[in-house]
């Protein structure tokens, strides 16, 4: 799936998390954080990236409050499957 459809369904189904990859079509995945703690009725939502590229540091505050999590991809699935508990 894209970045744009990605948009559309956290705005309709409001998931309690989400978990993405970074490398998306149409929107980018520092995109799709931005709308999504833009938005007061979707900012509280958890969302755990899953790729290879650093993020931004205007995403630093997320990543304190435990809003955001970065999951290196590696063949060993560990720090995946924990960032999920």
């Amino acid at each position: 799936q894209d970045g744009a459809e990605a948009i559309s369904k956290i705005e309709n189904d409001r998931p309690d998390i989400i978990v993405m990859d970074q490398n998306l079509t149409r929107r980018s995945f520092d995109q799709i954080i931005s709308r999504v703690y833009d938005d007061p009725k979707t900012r509280t939502i958890q969302i755990i990236v899953v790729g290879t590229t650093a993020i931004s540091a205007d995403f630093q505050d997320h990543i304190a409050a435990n809003l955001l999590q970065i999951v290196p991809i590696e063949q060993n699935p560990e720090p995946f499957v924990a960032a999920l508990y």
